[in-house]
């Protein structure tokens, strides 16, 4: 998750209202609030950073607004950032051709659509069948869209697409340990079209094919909008460093950078977690109790899951009509092993339903 954060500004935890709304309606209980920032603590936090961290992390959880920044907290901001060993997710990656990025995005999403199309569209792809990069770039030479000197550009580009990736990666000056995340940036700029090409492939059996090829595409624009002057150099996030330093200047720490780095992740994704799980555990906490006191309420010997087909309903109450038994419809899980918990047990057991 922070990974994707850094590399796409993806966000998948709710936000910090949707999570302040939910504890002041009590859908998150402070136990469990507190439960959890403790299992994170022992699990997620160096053990010689744990004291340090204990002291401020209450407010880091629970409070939004954000510190003013000194100087002693820029200066140790600056300290952190410098260093060779920052995490993922302390970056930021930003592609060279980001200035244009509309550009970049809405030609993409335009060839795209054409190469999907199958056969509803009044006119087909011209050369479709030579594969995404080859059809896309030879219309694009004819795009009035794109200037001379942008057109002259992706002449440069070889025709074939893992060549094409490998001169990105050259002319882009991208750094062997950054590669893989370049082309990931990529992916997360257009995660629809990205899952359906990747459907494609495996339909065609494409061995990814159609991945590369998307990925070329995107690398040819992307050189004939930045040119030579475009460089991919992933960048320490310093406003983000910057609000950490703020918090940790006052717990004055031997190990202020590391802790730095600790309380940036806790700030721009961990905390998050934190709120969601403890909503989670409230929420199950619950369904068990109110499971239990029905089941104390409406006694019955057994409990049994169907499918949610209508099929399944006369069998249903056959069975309630024989005696103390309650059924329930349900998702098929098509033999995928599930995990379940009888109102009574309090020990989990693995299940696996086998139609």
């Amino acid at each position: 998750m922070r990974r994707l954060q850094a590399l796409g500004g993806v966000r998948l935890y709710p936000s910090w209202r949707l999570l302040q709304d939910a504890y002041s309606r009590g859908e998150i209980d402070p136990n469990a609030l507190k439960d959890r920032m403790n299992r994170y603590l022992d699990h997620h936090v160096p053990v010689p950073l744990r004291a340090a961290f204990a002291r401020i992390q209450p407010r880091l959880t629970q409070e939004e607004a954000e510190l003013p920044i000194t100087d002693e907290a820029a200066a140790l901001a600056a300290r952190t950032a410098a260093r060779v060993d920052l995490p993922p997710e302390a970056l930021r990656f930003a592609l060279p051709s980001d200035e244009s990025r509309w550009r970049v995005d809405a030609l993409t999403a335009r060839y795209l659509r054409l190469y999907l199309d199958r056969g509803q569209a009044a006119w087909p792809m011209p050369g479709r069948g030579q594969g995404l990069f080859s059809a896309a770039r030879a219309l694009l030479m004819r795009d009035p869209s794109l200037g001379k000197v942008e057109r002259r550009r992706m002449e440069e580009l070889p025709e074939d697409p893992d060549a094409a990736l490998a001169f990105g990666l050259d002319r882009f000056r991208v750094a062997p340990r950054f590669a893989a995340d370049y082309f990931r940036v990529h992916y997360l700029r257009m995660p629809g079209f990205v899952g359906a090409l990747r459907y494609r492939d495996r339909e065609d059996r494409g061995q990814g094919r159609l991945l590369r090829e998307y990925l070329a595409l995107r690398v040819l624009l992307e050189w004939a909008f930045a040119g030579p002057d475009g460089v991919f150099a992933p960048h320490p996030d310093l406003t983000g460093l910057a609000q950490a330093a703020a918090h940790v200047a006052e717990a004055e720490h031997d190990m202020a950078d590391d802790l730095v780095l600790v309380v940036h992740r806790y700030l721009t994704a961990d905390r998050y977690a934190v709120w969601l799980e403890a909503w989670e555990q409230t929420l199950d906490a619950h369904l068990v109790q109110s499971g239990e006191a029905r089941v104390r309420e409406h006694a019955v010997d057994a409990q049994l899951l169907f499918c949610i087909d209508v099929r399944s309903e006369p069998l249903r109450r056959h069975l309630e009509a024989l005696g103390p038994y309650a059924t329930y419809g349900c998702a098929g899980f098509l033999t995928w092993r599930c995990r379940h918990r009888s109102w009574r047990a309090r020990m989990r057991t693995r299940a696996v339903r086998l139609s």
